[in-house]
């Protein structure tokens, strides 16, 4: 691969964020977000201010995802991602923990 490639590859994550439009304080839905270009996304997301909800499966990437700083997961091997799956990942807490936090986010 060359340099060049490999910088590519780099900045799709961080391009497709910058082009989506978003202001500060937005949701972005990361499908895919423990993958290769899914954790940069979810980096550049939270480093952008945007709260970011993560699609993914196993609990290594919820552990992953999570300790970077994402405000949601969805783990689409249990859940369904049909719908809203910020709602669906406030449901799935509140049934984990007995409390909604989707006020604070």
């Amino acid at each position: 691969m060359t340099r060049y490639r490999q910088t590519s590859v780099l900045t799709e994550a961080y391009k497709a964020l910058l082009n989506a439009n978003l202001r500060v304080g937005d949701w972005v839905v990361i499908p895919g977000a423990g993958g290769g270009l899914g954790h940069l996304a979810v980096q550049y997301a939270l480093a952008m201010n945007y709260r970011v909800c993560c699609i993914d499966a196993g609990e290594d990437k919820r552990a992953l995802l999570l300790g970077y700083g994402a405000h949601a997961f969805v783990d689409f091997s249990k859940e369904s991602v049909s719908g809203n799956p910020v709602s669906r990942s406030a449901e799935l807490k509140k049934e984990r923990t007995g409390r909604s936090e989707a006020g604070d986010w």
